[in-house]
């Protein structure tokens, strides 16, 4: 939503088509890895110690986001802290559906379409006006109750 939102109020920066050719491999990429890390591997272990899902969810969630820290090499300030907050609540969402039904591949492409519009639509958070980051920030709090309403929705019938 944010992608769209912020595409559609600053006007598009679609460039080349070798834009989006770089776009779909850079964003191929973090969403293979860090799914299979983050989700597939991290929070099934969790998962399987004992732990809950809430916790299993939280801590998941807070890990996928501090690795998005090391953005600072290369990043302004400003858009690391967004990418941070924004990669916590898209971690509560990505987990939650995990949690809800297992799938990998459904939050595998759910990533890689939000790493591909990002390359492609949002070039700096920074430039971002306040009216968009505020918007920004409702999008996040509306995300991150979607996602613990899938908890809440959780069937007892899928594998832990």
């Amino acid at each position: 939503c944010w992608n769209l939102f912020y595409n559609f109020s600053s006007g598009m920066k679609l460039g080349s088509p070798s834009r989006f050719i770089e776009g779909a491999v850079t964003a191929l990429a973090p969403a293979l890895f860090e799914e299979v890390i983050f989700r597939g591997i991290f929070l099934y272990n969790l998962r399987e110690k004992g732990h809950g899902d809430l916790s299993c969810l939280l801590i998941s969630s807070f890990l996928f986001s501090a690795i998005h820290l090391t953005n600072i090499v290369g990043m302004d300030l400003v858009s690391v802290g967004i990418q941070m907050g924004y990669s916590f609540v898209i971690g509560l969402v990505f987990g939650a559906v995990y949690l809800r039904n297992g799938s990998l591949l459904q939050i595998i492409l759910a990533h890689f379409l939000t790493d591909f519009t990002n390359r492609i639509f949002v070039e700096s958070a920074s430039s971002a006006s306040y009216a968009q980051l505020a918007v920004f920030c409702v999008l996040l709090a509306a995300e991150a109750v979607y996602a613990f309403m899938l908890m809440g929705k959780r069937s007892d019938n899928i594998p832990a």
